[in-house]
């Protein structure tokens, strides 16, 4: 019963593993203005636009905020 366990939490792990894409994590991209305050901020995941992405006036204030979904 034991080995019966842990192969089903064996091919759970696996399954949930697979589903999650390829594990990769978004990578965060800053740009700056010249004098050093954020311009915006932006999320990149296999090659394309992912997650949230924030501008900013060169005040400091939010310009917008977007939220993007493989690319669009």
């Amino acid at each position: 019963m034991n080995k019966s366990l842990t192969f089903i939490l064996s091919i759970t792990f696996l399954f949930l593993v697979g589903c999650s894409g390829n594990g990769e994590e978004p990578e965060v991209k800053k740009e700056f203005y010249d004098n050093g305050k954020l311009l915006n901020k932006f999320h990149i995941k296999n090659g394309k636009q992912e997650g949230l992405t924030t501008e900013w006036y060169e005040s400091g204030e939010k310009k917008y905020e977007v939220l993007w979904k493989n690319g669009k």
